[in-house]
This record gives structure tokens, sequence and C-alpha cells, in this order.
């Protein structure tokens, strides 16, 4: 856990060290927009009889506002990808991604456009509380602990970016350089 705590400082704090990409900067001005992302949550819980931890279903879904001068034609499209991590083997993988047409009318150079949900569910390392059987003794026996391993996946982060062609013309991710992480 300490491991994970510290590659996401290394990540960013690189952030902030490096450039903006070559193809973000190659980008005209007016083609530039803003993104802001923020995340509708629901979580459902079901309680493991004797375990000292809960199964966790996640539903997530990511509502993007973008915003900027409009383009006519409009050429740019929205690219989001939702990230999750196996929590019996530590990988970290893409949940779920998709495309969106960008369409800022003309009025206020604003659109808002939701990701399909996303569900996860996982049960995190955990013990099983059980009592011992057989013996004579068996009224006076100490109840046993038996340790269990995580499972699923874990929603983790996302990423969305703006693309005028090959161009970065906006992006967001939490948490930053997550989807340079997938791709390793």
């Amino acid at each position: 856990m300490k491991s994970i705590h510290l590659i996401r400082r290394a990540l960013v704090a690189l952030a902030f060290a490096l450039p903006l990409a070559a193809s973000a900067q190659m980008a005209s001005s007016n083609d530039r927009v803003r993104v802001v992302v923020s995340i509708n949550s629901a979580n459902q819980v079901k309680d493991i009889k004797g375990a000292s931890a809960d199964t966790v279903t996640q539903n997530k879904t990511l509502s993007i506002q973008v915003s900027g001068k409009p383009k006519s034609p409009e050429t740019r499209v929205i690219k989001w990808a939702a990230y999750g991590r196996d929590l019996k083997n530590h990988n970290l993988s893409t949940l779920d991604s998709g495309e969106i047409k960008l369409s800022l009318s003309s009025s206020n150079g604003q659109q808002t456009a939701e990701s399909k949900r996303i569900a996860t569910t996982y049960t995190p390392e955990h013990s099983e509380v059980s009592k011992s059987s057989g013996g004579r003794s068996s009224s006076r026996s100490k109840p046993k602990a038996k340790k269990v391993a995580a499972t699923g996946i874990r929603y983790v982060g996302y990423s969305v970016q703006v693309l005028d062609g090959r161009s970065v013309v906006g992006e967001a991710s939490d948490p930053i350089g997550i989807k340079q992480e997938v791709a390793k």
C-alpha cells in the first residue's frame, strides 16, 4: 500500500516537471478547450457473515463538461476511459472507454456529456471468523480467524482527452498520469 502512494507521488511530481505533450503544444489556442470531470457514484455493500469486510459494488458515471470556442465544422472528439486495479494481482486495467463527438453550442460554448455506467465488484482482504468444531469442550472453544485474500476489481481513476485529429486540445485525469501507467 505504501508503494502505491509513493508511485502516485512520483507521477504527480513527474506531471508537473514535464512540459505539455508536443501534440498539445501544436494545437491552435482557438482549438483548446477546458475539461472538467465530476464522478457520479453509488456503492452497494453486501455484508459477509462472520467477516471483517464487506463486498462492495461500485457504480460510477463520468460527467464530462467541456467548454471552449465552437468550431465549424466540428472535428474534435472526447475520448474517455475508466481504470481499475485487480486486488489479487494488483494489475491496472481499462474497465471501459468510449468516444463522444464534441458539439459546442455557438451561444455558450459548453457541452456536458456522460460516460456509460462503470460497475465493479470487489472484496478487500479480510478475516473470517468461525467456531472450532468437535472436541469435548466445544462449548468453550475459541473462534478461529481465517485470512481471506482480496478478490475483484476496484475503480481507481479516469482519463479524458479532447482530440482534434491526433492533437490533444484538452485533457483531465485523476490521478494524474494514470493513462501512462496503464499503457506500461
